[in-house]
């Protein structure tokens, strides 16, 4: 990312996907397809890994998954 530097004592913006937007409710949808079970959304991440660069510099969302 040009313009930004990064140092072990920096940190990155959080982020956080509306759950409305299409793509949440695609999401979770799926996930509740794919596994027959509610999916339990946690909306907001947190800077420690550059989200932002996904969210806000190519604006696109980021939907993270556990198994």
């Amino acid at each position: 990312m040009a313009g930004r530097s990064w140092s072990p004592t920096s940190s990155v913006a959080a982020t956080r996907l509306d759950l409305e937007d299409g793509w949440g409710r695609w999401a979770l949808e799926s996930l509740r397809r794919a596994t027959d079970a509610k999916p339990a959304p946690l909306p907001n991440l947190s800077g420690t890994l550059s989200d932002d660069a996904f969210a806000e510099v190519l604006g696109r969302p980021k939907i993270w998954t556990s198994g």
